[in-house]
Protein backbone atom coordinates (compact mmCIF):
# COMPACT_ATOMS: atom_id res chain seq x y z
CA UNK A 1 0.00 0.00 0.00
CA UNK A 2 2.83 2.43 0.84
CA UNK A 3 4.50 2.07 -2.61
CA UNK A 4 1.18 2.93 -4.32
CA UNK A 5 0.70 6.05 -2.18
CA UNK A 6 4.32 7.11 -2.84
CA UNK A 7 3.82 6.56 -6.55
CA UNK A 8 0.66 8.72 -6.53
CA UNK A 9 2.42 11.47 -4.58
CA UNK A 10 5.50 11.43 -6.81
CA UNK A 11 3.53 11.25 -10.07
CA UNK A 12 1.00 13.79 -8.86
CA UNK A 13 3.72 16.28 -7.97
CA UNK A 14 5.54 15.81 -11.24
CA UNK A 15 2.49 16.10 -13.47
CA UNK A 16 2.38 19.14 -15.78
CA UNK A 17 -0.86 20.92 -16.66
CA UNK A 18 -2.27 19.92 -20.00
CA UNK A 19 -2.90 22.66 -22.57
CA UNK A 20 -1.03 24.95 -24.93
CA UNK A 21 1.83 27.13 -23.78
CA UNK A 22 1.24 30.90 -23.63
CA UNK A 23 2.97 32.96 -26.26
CA UNK A 24 5.38 35.67 -25.09
CA UNK A 25 2.79 38.35 -25.92
CA UNK A 26 0.04 36.55 -23.96
CA UNK A 27 2.35 36.15 -20.97
CA UNK A 28 3.17 39.87 -20.98
CA UNK A 29 -0.53 40.77 -21.29
CA UNK A 30 -1.48 38.51 -18.40
CA UNK A 31 1.24 40.11 -16.24
CA UNK A 32 0.08 43.66 -17.06
CA UNK A 33 -3.58 43.16 -16.18
CA UNK A 34 -5.23 45.88 -14.20
CA UNK A 35 -3.96 45.64 -10.67
CA UNK A 36 -5.61 47.01 -7.55
CA UNK A 37 -4.45 50.52 -6.61
CA UNK A 38 -1.84 50.80 -3.87
CA UNK A 39 -1.46 53.83 -1.59
CA UNK A 40 1.15 54.27 1.12
CA UNK A 41 2.41 57.05 3.40
CA UNK A 42 6.21 57.23 3.50
CA UNK A 43 8.63 59.24 5.59
CA UNK A 44 12.21 60.27 4.80
CA UNK A 45 12.89 58.46 1.50
CA UNK A 46 13.87 59.18 -2.12
CA UNK A 47 13.53 57.98 -5.70
CA UNK A 48 15.41 58.27 -8.99
CA UNK A 49 13.25 58.50 -12.12
CA UNK A 50 14.76 57.23 -15.37
CA UNK A 51 13.59 57.19 -18.99
CA UNK A 52 14.75 55.63 -22.22
CA UNK A 53 15.03 56.82 -25.80
CA UNK A 54 12.68 54.69 -27.97
CA UNK A 55 14.86 55.53 -31.00
CA UNK A 56 17.85 53.92 -29.25
CA UNK A 57 16.45 50.86 -27.41
CA UNK A 58 19.92 49.36 -26.99
CA UNK A 59 21.01 52.24 -24.73
CA UNK A 60 20.29 52.00 -20.98
CA UNK A 61 17.69 54.26 -19.37
CA UNK A 62 19.03 57.64 -18.21
CA UNK A 63 18.08 59.52 -15.04
CA UNK A 64 15.78 62.53 -15.51
CA UNK A 65 15.26 63.51 -11.87
CA UNK A 66 16.10 62.52 -8.32
CA UNK A 67 13.93 63.60 -5.40
CA UNK A 68 14.21 63.11 -1.63
CA UNK A 69 11.45 63.99 0.86
CA UNK A 70 10.68 64.11 4.56
CA UNK A 71 7.06 62.93 4.14
CA UNK A 72 5.01 61.63 1.18
CA UNK A 73 1.76 60.01 0.12
CA UNK A 74 2.54 57.68 -2.80
CA UNK A 75 0.16 55.81 -5.13
CA UNK A 76 0.47 53.06 -7.74
CA UNK A 77 -2.42 52.68 -10.19
CA UNK A 78 -2.04 50.45 -13.29
CA UNK A 79 1.73 50.87 -13.47
CA UNK A 80 1.60 54.66 -13.02
CA UNK A 81 3.35 55.91 -9.89
CA UNK A 82 2.31 59.25 -8.43
CA UNK A 83 2.84 61.08 -5.21
CA UNK A 84 2.59 64.23 -3.18
CA UNK A 85 5.77 64.99 -1.22
CA UNK A 86 6.72 67.55 1.41
CA UNK A 87 10.02 69.19 2.34
CA UNK A 88 11.80 68.07 -0.82
CA UNK A 89 15.23 68.42 -2.37
CA UNK A 90 16.70 66.86 -5.46
CA UNK A 91 18.42 67.08 -8.83
CA UNK A 92 17.43 67.20 -12.48
CA UNK A 93 19.47 65.64 -15.25
CA UNK A 94 20.27 66.52 -18.86
CA UNK A 95 21.32 63.59 -21.02
CA UNK A 96 22.06 61.51 -17.92
CA UNK A 97 24.27 64.14 -16.24
CA UNK A 98 23.30 66.25 -13.23
CA UNK A 99 22.39 69.75 -14.41
CA UNK A 100 20.90 71.54 -11.37
CA UNK A 101 19.63 71.06 -7.83
CA UNK A 102 16.37 72.15 -6.20
CA UNK A 103 14.56 72.53 -2.91
CA UNK A 104 10.83 73.14 -2.32
CA UNK A 105 8.19 72.83 0.36
CA UNK A 106 6.03 70.54 -1.80
CA UNK A 107 6.25 68.43 -4.93
CA UNK A 108 3.96 66.28 -7.05
CA UNK A 109 5.28 63.64 -9.41
CA UNK A 110 3.89 61.14 -11.89
CA UNK A 111 6.08 58.51 -13.43
CA UNK A 112 5.83 55.31 -15.44
CA UNK A 113 8.50 52.64 -15.10
CA UNK A 114 10.30 52.36 -18.42
CA UNK A 115 8.63 55.48 -19.83
CA UNK A 116 10.25 57.24 -22.73
CA UNK A 117 11.78 60.69 -22.30
CA UNK A 118 8.93 62.26 -24.32
CA UNK A 119 6.23 60.50 -22.32
CA UNK A 120 3.81 62.87 -20.57
CA UNK A 121 3.73 60.27 -17.78
CA UNK A 122 7.01 61.73 -16.48
CA UNK A 123 6.01 64.87 -14.59
CA UNK A 124 7.62 66.72 -11.70
CA UNK A 125 5.98 69.84 -10.24
CA UNK A 126 7.53 71.82 -7.38
CA UNK A 127 5.66 74.41 -5.30
CA UNK A 128 6.00 76.83 -2.39
CA UNK A 129 9.47 78.15 -1.71
CA UNK A 130 11.07 76.68 -4.83
CA UNK A 131 14.78 77.41 -5.28
CA UNK A 132 16.80 75.98 -8.17
CA UNK A 133 20.59 76.29 -8.28
CA UNK A 134 22.75 75.96 -11.40
CA UNK A 135 25.48 73.28 -11.52
CA UNK A 136 28.22 75.85 -10.90
CA UNK A 137 26.26 77.41 -7.99
CA UNK A 138 26.45 80.90 -9.53
CA UNK A 139 22.80 81.22 -10.61
CA UNK A 140 19.54 80.68 -8.73
CA UNK A 141 15.91 80.69 -9.75
CA UNK A 142 13.27 81.36 -7.10
CA UNK A 143 9.53 80.94 -7.77
CA UNK A 144 6.23 79.85 -6.27
CA UNK A 145 5.74 77.00 -8.77
CA UNK A 146 8.12 75.19 -11.12
CA UNK A 147 7.41 72.39 -13.58
CA UNK A 148 10.34 70.30 -14.85
CA UNK A 149 9.63 69.51 -18.53
CA UNK A 150 11.98 66.54 -18.84
CA UNK A 151 11.46 65.98 -22.56
CA UNK A 152 12.73 69.52 -23.33
CA UNK A 153 15.12 69.86 -20.34
CA UNK A 154 13.39 73.12 -19.44
CA UNK A 155 11.90 74.56 -16.26
CA UNK A 156 8.59 76.40 -16.47
CA UNK A 157 8.49 78.76 -13.48
CA UNK A 158 5.51 80.85 -12.36
CA UNK A 159 4.56 83.11 -9.46
CA UNK A 160 7.00 85.90 -8.57
CA UNK A 161 9.87 84.36 -10.55
CA UNK A 162 13.32 85.81 -9.91
CA UNK A 163 16.61 84.68 -11.44
CA UNK A 164 19.89 85.91 -10.03
CA UNK A 165 23.23 85.22 -11.71
CA UNK A 166 26.67 86.63 -12.47
CA UNK A 167 25.21 89.07 -15.03
CA UNK A 168 22.45 90.47 -12.81
CA UNK A 169 18.88 89.90 -11.65
CA UNK A 170 15.71 89.26 -13.67
CA UNK A 171 12.30 89.65 -12.12
CA UNK A 172 10.11 89.32 -10.32
CA UNK A 173 7.97 88.26 -13.25
CA UNK A 174 4.83 86.16 -13.64
CA UNK A 175 6.22 83.34 -15.80
CA UNK A 176 9.63 82.36 -17.15
CA UNK A 177 11.24 79.38 -18.87
CA UNK A 178 14.83 78.35 -18.15
CA UNK A 179 17.19 75.62 -19.31
CA UNK A 180 18.20 72.99 -16.79
CA UNK A 181 21.55 74.78 -16.24
CA UNK A 182 19.83 78.19 -15.86
CA UNK A 183 22.08 79.55 -18.62
CA UNK A 184 19.25 80.50 -21.03
CA UNK A 185 15.98 82.22 -20.09
CA UNK A 186 12.88 83.04 -22.14
CA UNK A 187 9.28 84.19 -21.77
CA UNK A 188 8.03 81.48 -24.14
CA UNK A 189 8.62 77.73 -24.36
CA UNK A 190 8.81 78.00 -28.16
CA UNK A 191 12.21 79.71 -27.80
CA UNK A 192 13.68 76.33 -26.76
CA UNK A 193 12.21 74.48 -29.77
CA UNK A 194 14.71 76.06 -32.17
Amino acid sequence: MIPVVLCILICGCAAKPVGRQKSKEEAVKSNTKERPPIAVAVEDANTLQKSFDPKKPEEPAKPIWFIAWKKANLNMVNGMQSGKMWDVKGKVYRDGKESSTFIASEAEAKAKQGASKDDPGNQLNLSNGVKITSPDGKSTLVAKNVEWIASKKVFKASGAVTVEGPKGVIGPTGELYATSELDKLATSESYFQK
